[in-house]
């Protein structure tokens, strides 16, 4: 599903030790920074795009260049 962003992707890896978020786009994919995690909630940023997302029920809100975006994405988890 098309988005203003272009956000294709969000993974969390959030159970691992290293805890990180990779985000692909339309420029590629990258990694993000996570700044904050509690039950439910799940803050992660960098110099261009910070994101907060809703664990249970998928709701991202994105900020970047001073604009704010709700997006509502679908959710699979995975665990090993």
């Amino acid at each position: 599903m098309e988005n203003r962003l272009g956000i294709k992707t969000i993974e969390l890896y959030v159970r691992s030790i290293d805890k990180r978020v990779v985000v692909s786009d339309k420029n590629g994919t990258r990694e993000i920074n996570p700044i904050s995690l509690s039950d439910d909630m799940l803050e992660a940023g960098d110099q261009e795009l910070k994101i907060l997302i809703n664990l249970e029920t998928a709701k991202v809100q994105a900020m970047t260049n001073d604009l704010f975006y709700t997006l509502s994405c679908g959710k699979q988890e995975f665990e090993m």
